[in-house]
């Protein structure tokens, strides 16, 4: 069965906007089988099948790059390892990410009650947030834009 579906179908089948699967062929994640005579893009079963495995993987906790590396793995004899290793490092960057995210709770919280225990006409935490200067990202959450 050789069924072809245009990026509108693509995309309902899959249940995403047709502007994801725009945003993954532009990211290198998924390439359309062909074009047809109008120009019109055009995808396969074996397209709908690679885009859920994105949308499996972005929603297993994977970045765009781990993704890009899952699909490279795929076709080699014995990925397992190489999975390990990604699945391993993708786990010390969200530890990472948890032990700052926990760090900013503890400042929001210190907030709160500050801001509870605070006269109404007047609050600490914009005299605060006034003051102090911010502290800088690293360069790297500046690329990311974090």
């Amino acid at each position: 069965m050789n069924e072809r579906y245009s990026i509108g179908e693509l995309a309902t089948a899959a249940g995403v906007p047709s502007t994801t699967i725009r945003y993954y062929e532009r990211a290198g994640l998924l390439q359309p089988e062909g074009r047809t005579h109008g120009n019109y893009r055009y995808y396969s079963r074996r397209s709908l099948k690679q885009l859920q495995f994105i949308r499996s993987a972005l929603a297993g906790g994977f970045t765009i790059e781990n993704v890009r590396a899952l699909l490279e793995l795929r076709e080699c004899k014995n990925p397992c390892q190489e999975v390990q290793k990604l699945i391993e490092h993708r786990i010390s960057e969200v530890s990472t990410r948890m032990k700052e995210l926990r760090r900013v709770q503890r400042e929001l919280k210190g907030s709160l009650v500050r801001c509870q225990s605070a006269e109404e006409s007047h609050c600490e935490v914009l005299t605060e947030l006034q003051v102090t200067k911010p502290k800088r990202a690293s360069a790297k959450k500046r690329r990311e834009g974090a």
